[in-house]
């Protein structure tokens, strides 16, 4: 069994041990020291980073009662003594991150009785996860109230409590394990049982806010950032809305009301062009249908288009639109998009052939009676060449 220093003291940063064991696992080794500052990945922490003596520490695991595991790149010999280093700026973020959480996930009890299910330390950001889901008021009311503990900065104690006195704590969230449990206590406001590191004082968390939420499995799930990511985190901010500013040519503030101007620019652009588009469709139609093939009683329009999706389809529309047209329209594309169309007086099954024309060239599709789409292996010309030779053995009524 390890002796986990940092039970007791989150701020230390330096320690001599002695080298339990040394076990070897690929290109790295595994080190069980008689006692230890580092934190092993536990409770959505992340790991400490550091030292021993000049061996990199690049994992930290706990493995209960075979000890804390150092997963080093060199060897170290069991019974060697050995100076472990801390990584501080790690560390120092750990505690505001874990810290900072604690005091949220209370604000969020305390002022609208929503209970935390799930934390998790990242990287960049860290997320904790509600039982329900929470306005955008509730959110700034929970970040409000926490804030103003920070600010106050109270003293955040850490202490052992026997099993049979854990029942007279108020627990912010019930325990899983049996025994003894390290207590984490902000003053006057959250009590939990966490083997996390922490801050001394609410103050040095600097400050939290909610930088995102998205719905989970009938909860809430928000994004925060505590302390110095917070301050790199608005800066980051700050200088992408800047960016967009130069880029608009406006000053940062009005950024939203011309991004609001664009957007209804934009939509106006988008009906314009769908009125465009039906207009030379039309045109399309009468100039097409006058240069038709005749096949029987029929006429069929057979064309290669630059258009796709909805276009391709209204143009079609737009054909058959006059008794006794079949039109077989192409797109750009692989597979090439193909739409089969006929007018109303027609007896013809546009999804039938389409589905011949797959099963002939390669591709998928179907539809219904009087409009089909898919799309088809083949080449522009061998489509055409399909369909006049399928149109051809069709009995025309």
């Amino acid at each position: 069994m390890t002796t986990r220093l940092y039970y007791d003291d989150s701020d230390l940063m330096t320690f001599d041990a002695t080298v339990v064991t040394c076990a070897p696992v690929d290109d790295r080794f595994e080190i069980v020291l008689d006692r230890t500052a580092f934190y092993p990945t536990s409770g959505g922490q992340p790991f400490d980073t550091g030292t021993l003596d000049d061996a990199q520490v690049v994992d930290v695991i706990d493995r209960d009662e075979a000890g804390i595991v150092h997963v080093v790149r060199a060897a170290l010999a069991p019974g060697q003594r050995v100076t472990g280093t801390i990584d501080d700026a790690r560390r120092r973020d750990h505690r505001e991150q874990h810290t900072g959480q604690h005091v949220l996930s209370a604000a969020f009890e305390r002022t609208g009785g929503v209970a935390t299910v799930g934390f998790h330390m990242g990287g960049e950001v860290s997320t904790i996860d509600l039982a329900r889901e929470v306005s955008a008021a509730e959110i700034d009311a929970a970040e409000d109230d926490a804030n103003r503990v920070i600010r106050e900065d109270r003293e955040v104690t850490v202490r052992i409590v026997p099993e049979d006195e854990i029942a007279a704590l108020a627990l912010r969230r019930q325990p899983t394990r049996r025994g003894a449990l390290r207590i984490v206590e902000v003053t006057g406001y959250d009590v939990s049982a966490c083997g996390g590191t922490h801050v001394a004082r609410t103050g040095a968390i600097g400050l939290v806010v909610v930088t995102g939420v998205e719905k989970v499995r009938g909860g809430s799930r928000l994004t925060f950032l505590c302390g110095v990511r917070a301050v790199r985190g608005f800066r980051e901010r700050r200088d992408r809305l800047a960016e967009i500013g130069r880029r608009l040519g406006v000053a940062a503030a009005d950024v939203g009301p011309r991004v609001a101007r664009l957007q209804q620019d934009l939509r106006d652009a988008e009906a314009q062009g769908r009125d465009l588009r039906q207009a030379l469709a039309l045109a399309r139609a009468v100039e097409w249908r006058a240069e038709a093939e005749t096949m029987g009683a029929w006429r069929v329009v057979i064309r290669a288009t630059e258009l796709a999706g909805g276009d391709l389809s209204a143009l079609a529309r737009a054909i058959v639109a006059e008794p006794g047209i079949v039109t077989v329209l192409t797109g750009p594309g692989v597979p090439v998009p193909v739409v089969v169309a006929r007018s109303a007086d027609v007896a013809l099954d546009a999804g039938a052939v389409l589905k011949a024309m797959a099963a002939a060239l390669g591709g998928r599709g179907g539809g219904r009676p009087d409009l089909a789409q898919g799309g088809v292996t083949a080449e522009a010309p061998a489509i055409a060449a399909f369909v006049r030779g399928h149109l051809a053995d069709v009995p025309i009524a």
